[in-house]
Order: structure tokens, then sequence, then C-alpha cells
């Protein structure tokens, strides 16, 4: 018998294939696959030439982004982490009146608790914010978070409020909202829900406001294949009027323009369209294989060898799907993924993994088969992508992709100055060193990859392993005999 050679996982695979040699065959019988757990600590140590977060590429990244030196960017990054358990404990304590939370990265390192109401916060709450210089607690918010995430479950992407032009909305026709939203998300730092907008998606029963000098043009024309500023500022402008009385909370119409998915899905393209993200183990069944995206074609194949499809779908709460290596195969599956390293590619091994209520202000990167590697702040942990009117454009369907389902609000939202991604990059990692957050869903880049300062979106890790049943790997190579 003959083991399969390993190979490093690279970016378009988080996890590394090789056949033996052209035409080999899996003999009978089949033996199981052996894994082999790394002897390497997952305890913090110093940082050296070969750890992966010495030389990550976010420390630079965030540098350029907040135009810090590379040791402060360092020592930011460092702290993230433990300033998020001070706010856990925070939180705790105000559970009744916790409005938000987050990291302000401008003007430099600030952890923050936000509270409904005026009242100061409690003694307890107060001694742990006064230990710490970098955090704080602020209060005068108008909402609670249970009350924002209601109100978003509520609108559930306009479609919660069906047609709107009744004589309360003022705008004498029906149009419905939900044809034109492309996303919701929480803002925390505002207090807000906001609702990104896109004018080149009205149906042909837009009412007259939208129309003319400043709206949106005749629909179904070649103009409205990209809405301009202005007619976006129309659209704004009106549904801000127009749903005013409709949600009970704090609200903001928002650019929702050139919302969607990464992946290449013509001329039937396969793992070559996609990214693959991190290797995982089924549960149920204990397959091993390989994590990508939910919305990239079943049939998948990485370096030359056929994964069968496992499990997944573009489900309601993660955009994920688990392809299995075939037992027998020769073959050889590691827990790396491809990442940036002393500004050079490199291989990162995924230790750990990041809960999505610890993601909030965080500073992440991804991988991408198209885009490459580069990174931005997660800007929101309840965005919630839209309903199409297109089913072939659902972001959320039932596992036969016949039935279009309403998306949790679950999805992680990131922006940065540098920040990349465009068609291809589907089903990549989100990471930063050694730690795995989630897996690539979509952008707003309009499928320009070298476009910088686009909004991107994943699922996280925790809603991924949840709704595949699958366990990511850490720290492990997995080898198939053959």
């Amino acid at each position: 018998m003959r083991l399969g050679a390993l190979l490093a996982v690279l970016a378009v695979s988080a996890a590394a294939l090789a056949p033996v040699s052209a035409g080999a065959t899996s003999p009978d019988p089949v033996l199981p696959a052996i894994s082999e757990q790394s002897q390497t600590t997952q305890e913090q140590q110093p940082r050296g030439p070969n750890d992966p977060l010495a030389g990550d590429a976010a420390a630079a990244s965030y540098a350029l982004d907040y135009g810090v030196t590379l040791a402060e960017a360092n020592r930011r990054l460092d702290r993230i982490d433990p300033l998020h358990l001070e706010l856990e404990s925070i939180r705790s304590i105000e559970s009744d009146r916790v409005a938000g939370w987050g990291i302000d990265h401008t003007g430099g390192l600030t952890g923050w608790v936000l509270l409904a109401g005026d009242q100061p916060a409690s003694a307890a709450a107060t001694d742990i914010a006064d230990l710490h210089s970098d955090v704080t607690i602020r209060i005068g918010a108008a909402h609670t978070l249970a009350e924002l995430m209601t109100a978003q479950h509520t609108f559930a992407g306009g479609s919660g409020l069906g047609p709107v032009g009744s004589a309360t909305d003022g705008l004498g026709t029906g149009v419905d909202i939900a044809d034109v939203v492309t996303f919701t998300l929480l803002d925390m730092s505002d207090n807000a829900l906001h609702i990104g907008v896109d004018p080149a998606l009205a149906n042909a029963t837009e009412p007259d406001e939208f129309k003319g000098p400043g709206g949106i043009g005749a629909v179904g024309t070649a103009d409205d294949a990209s809405a301009s500023d202005a007619q976006l500022q129309a659209m704004q402008a009106m549904l801000t009027t127009a749903l005013a009385g409709n949600i009970e909370v704090t609200y903001e119409i928002v650019d929702g323009r050139g919302i969607g998915t990464d992946a290449m899905l013509d001329g039937g393209r396969e793992m070559g369209g996609c990214t693959s993200g991190f290797a995982a183990q089924h549960q149920r069944t204990g397959n091993y294989g390989i994590i990508t995206a939910g919305h990239c074609r079943n049939s998948l194949s990485l370096n030359g060898v056929n994964l069968p499809w496992v499990v997944g779908y573009q489900n309601i709460s993660a955009d994920a799907q688990f392809h299995r290596v075939v037992e027998g195969s020769g073959h050889t599956l590691r827990s790396t993924f491809r990442c940036n390293v002393f500004g050079a590619q490199g291989n990162c091994d995924v230790a750990s993994e990041k809960p999505r209520y610890r993601m909030a202000g965080n500073y992440v990167c991804h991988t991408g088969n198209r885009s490459n590697f580069s990174c931005g702040t997660v800007v929101s942990i309840h965005y919630q992508p839209a309903r199409h009117q297109d089913l072939s454009k659902a972001p959320c369907t039932n596992n036969e992709s016949t039935v279009q389902l309403t998306c949790n609000a679950v999805f992680v939202r990131v922006h940065g100055d540098s920040l990349r991604s465009c068609e291809g990059d589907s089903g990549g990692p989100w990471y930063r060193g050694s730690v795995a957050y989630g897996i690539h869903r979509g952008s707003n880049s309009g499928n320009d990859c070298s476009l910088t300062g686009v909004y991107a979106s994943f699922s996280s890790v925790g809603e991924v392993e949840q709704f595949l049943g699958v366990d990511i790997l850490h720290r492990q190579t997995v080898r198939f005999i053959g």
C-alpha cells in the first residue's frame, strides 16, 4: 500500500488533496483514514518566525487602515480578545439594558458597552470599566438590543410590511419594499436598524415619485443595471418617509447596491469557480472533507480529485456545504489554509474558532481564489441578506432550492479600506492568524477584484458547524490509505 503525498492546503483549497499517481485506483478492502493530531500547543506563546501570528497580514493591513505603526497594530490586535472578555462581564451584569457592544479603532483602541436609558451603570459594571483605561460604558440608547432584533425580525427584509402605498405611507401606489431591499443589519454603535436598498431592483409598479428627475428612471432599461447616486438618494428620501410609523426603532436607509454572492456559476464551473474553506469531519458519518459556500456547485473537485457532496446549501443561518474525501483514495487532508505570512504566501493551521458574539469590532482577513488576501473590521454580527425577486438569486432557500426562505440575522459583515472580494472567492476562509472565523459568502464589489474598500459578508464558523453537523479540524492531518 502507498500513502498519498502530503500537500499544503492552498487558497483555493483550505485542505490540499493530491492523488498518489495519475490513474491510481482505490484497492479493496477500503481501510479507514488515519488521523494525526499535531502536538503543537494552543496556548499563547511568544511570537517567533514560525508562528503564523508573527507575520500575520492583519497587522500590516490594520496599520494602513488606521494609520498606526506596525508595533501598535500588533499591540491592539493582541488586546482585542481580552477586551471582549471584559465587555462580556459588563454585559452579563447589565443584561436587561444592553443595547450593543463593540470595539472602536479610530483615535485609539476602546472597547465599549452601550446601555439603554439615561441611568448610570451599576457599581459592579462601573468597577470593571474603571480597572481598564480602554473600556467604557455608554448610556442613553433609545432601544435595547432585544428591541432592535425584534424590529429586524418583524421587518423581514421588507416583506413583513407588505406592499407600501397605503394612505398611511403617503406613496399612493403599491410598491413592495422587499423588491428593493438587499439586506438589513443592526448597527450597535448607532443603536439603529440599517436597511440596504438598490433602486435598480424596483419593479414596474414603482410610484411616480421614484421616476423623473432625481428618480430611478424607467425600470427595466439598461440604465437600471447600476443605479446612480442620485437615484439612490431619491429612494432613500422616499423610503425614509414611507416607513415612518411602520418601524418601531430608529432606522436608516443605506446603500445596498451591488450586493451579491461571490461564486462564478457560469459555464458549469465547479471548484474552479469558488474557494474551499476549512477541513472538517462530519459528526454523524465520521467522514472527513472540505467546507465551501452553499451557493457553489454541488459537483466539486479539488486538484483533480472528485469530492462527493454530503450536505449543505444556502441555509437560513449559514451558506455552506460539506464534501467528503473518499476512503482509500491515497490522499492527504490537512487543517491548514493559505494565508499571508511576513508579507508573502504561507500556510496557517487552524488552532481555534471564534464565537460570533466575540467578533463585533474585531479585525479579520480572508483568502479568496481571485482577490487573494485582504482584511477589514467587523461592522455587524447581525447581518441579514434580504429575499430576492429571482429565486435563482435567493440568499436563503430550502434544501432543494425550490422555496425561498427568510434568512436569519446571524451573518457577519466586514468593511475595510483595503478589503477586496470578487466572484470566485465564495467559500474561502475568514480568519486571523490560526483562529477560524467563517466561510466567505459575498460582497458589493461588482466582480471588480482590484476594487478596495468593499463590504463583504460571511457565515460564522459556529453557524456553519451547527448547520452542516461538522467539526472543523484543528492542527490535524488525515491520511487516506490507498
